[in-house]
């Protein structure tokens, strides 16, 4: 192998530094925990992108109806259908990303280490302290079996000034409270009683909300315990990389062995500069 430290910049590749077979060696085993943080920290993403979808569809929906409050049956039936999915998909990542974090924790550390055990702490704390939170983690389960998460959308009008005969307008999202109690589903007696307690109709992306700082506090539990050796390898590779130091560009190893053929090609391996300056921040 013909391996060089090099940059690309604006389509153009340059070689700056060979590497030894044992440099080469040395950076992969360094940068494989920071990769591995990086897939698992996906489907964090994904939850926390879905949390956003939501926000950003609602407030457009809401933009939409202030711009236009007449209302049909098409328009409400699809401005409910795309709540609706946007919620489905925030719900059913989120417990994806719990149960794919225990499983990962559970086979790299094991079920007695401390990461492990921090990790279903905060499980724990997120269920036993939070309604929200063991409230629509159970409510993925009653998705799957008898309806929609989202009961009905909360339009109203109202004259905010009689002199400038000023409108104001509200969307709302609502859960019913007498819809998810009667449905053939098994609440578990807190829930059913928490339920019970709430009012009438009760608002959709409050919980959602606090759910989505439960799932942060989980994902920080989940990292917490690895954060030093990342911060490490982080160190390591911002030292393997002080040749490019004040360089444009994005930082690379380019095999070269392909080139001894005719017609043959440069590989690149892109180092995960973003990892580094994450951590190396956090120092």
């Amino acid at each position: 192998m013909t391996l060089t430290l090099g940059i690309v910049v604006k389509g153009k590749i340059e070689g700056i530094k060979e590497l030894s077979k044992q440099e080469y060696d040395e950076y992969s085993k360094v940068r494989e925990p920071l990769m591995l943080f990086s897939r698992d920290q996906r489907l964090f993403e994904v939850v926390r992108l879905n949390y956003d979808d939501l926000q950003k569809t609602l407030k457009k929906h809401q933009e939409e109806y202030i711009q236009n409050p007449s209302m049909d049956f098409l328009r409400m039936e699809f401005i409910y259908l795309d709540l609706n999915r946007l919620i489905l998909n925030f719900l059913s990542t989120a417990r994806a990303f719990v149960d794919q974090s225990r499983h990962n924790i559970s086979t790299r550390c094991g079920k007695d280490s401390q990461r492990y055990k921090n990790f279903e702490k905060a499980c724990s704390t997120a269920y036993d302290g939070c309604f929200s939170y063991r409230f629509l983690d159970k409510l993925r389960n009653y998705v799957q079996h008898c309806g929609m998460p989202l009961g009905r959308l909360s339009l109203r009008s109202w004259e905010i000034d009689p002199t400038s005969r000023k409108i104001g307008y509200e969307l709302q999202v609502m859960f019913i409270r007498d819809e998810l109690l009667t449905a053939k589903f098994d609440w578990t007696s807190r829930l059913k009683k928490e339920l019970e307690e709430q009012p009438t109709e009760f608002e959709v992306m409050y919980h959602i909300g606090k759910m989505m700082k439960c799932i942060k506090n989980i994902n920080i539990a989940a990292i917490n315990e690895e954060i030093p050796e990342l911060k490490s390898c982080a160190d390591y590779i911002a030292r393997f990389i002080s040749p490019l130091k004040g360089m444009l560009g994005t930082p690379c190893i380019l095999d070269l062995t392909d080139l001894r053929d005719v017609g043959g090609n440069v590989n690149i391996e892109w180092i995960p500069i973003h990892l580094v300056k994450l951590f190396t921040k956090l120092t």
